[in-house]
């Protein structure tokens, strides 16, 4: 017996995401196991952000950009490992949920704070659909991570228009800035 042609697409249209989505989360856990044995101490911020995306979106047409502006600094471990998981959950993000072809991220250190934004340009959501329940437990832990440390978080996005994560943390008062 023949199935029909309409039917057929629809399996192997779930096949495909059933495989990509698991694809996905071993490279998601792939990445959080790698980053929870890295030794942030004394590494290079930028550094660590750019092999994570070109690790998680190696098999994918995505292109990358990382942008890093002002004198960079010495970051705590601390501030260094939440930046660098709020980078992933978002990067995770994208890869499940976006359907983006560019993904941009811009890490900016100012005199008493380091920003990162993690920018795409894929199918982006209603803002207010993250409040509440909604959210999801990502958006949570990244706002959680950011705020624990004194910082800001913030998401803007508009269906069609891609998403915007922003988390900025406050450097330590005592922190050094190196020659760029």
């Amino acid at each position: 017996e023949e199935v029909p042609k309409e039917l057929n697409d629809a399996r192997l249209h779930l096949l495909h995401a059933h495989d990509a989505a698991r694809d996905c989360l071993a490279q998601a856990r792939r990445s959080m196991w790698t980053f929870s044995q890295q030794p942030f101490e004394g590494e290079d911020l930028a550094a660590l952000l750019s092999s994570a995306a070109e690790q998680l979106f190696s098999a994918t047409a995505v292109t990358l950009q990382l942008q890093l502006e002002g004198s960079a600094a010495a970051v705590s471990s601390d501030v260094r490992c939440a930046l660098q998981r709020i980078a992933n959950e978002a990067l995770c993000n994208i890869l499940r949920h976006a359907q983006a072809t560019e993904v941009r991220m811009h890490l900016t250190y100012r005199g008493c704070d380091v920003e990162l934004q993690v920018i795409d340009d894929g199918v982006g959501f209603r803002s207010g659909a993250v409040s509440g329940r909604r959210g999801g437990l990502g958006l949570a832990s990244m706002q959680e991570r950011a705020e624990r440390l004194g910082g800001k978080f913030v998401i803007k996005s508009r269906p069609g228009q891609g998403t915007r994560i922003i988390a900025s943390i406050p450097l330590s008062p005592f922190v050094q800035t190196t020659a760029a």
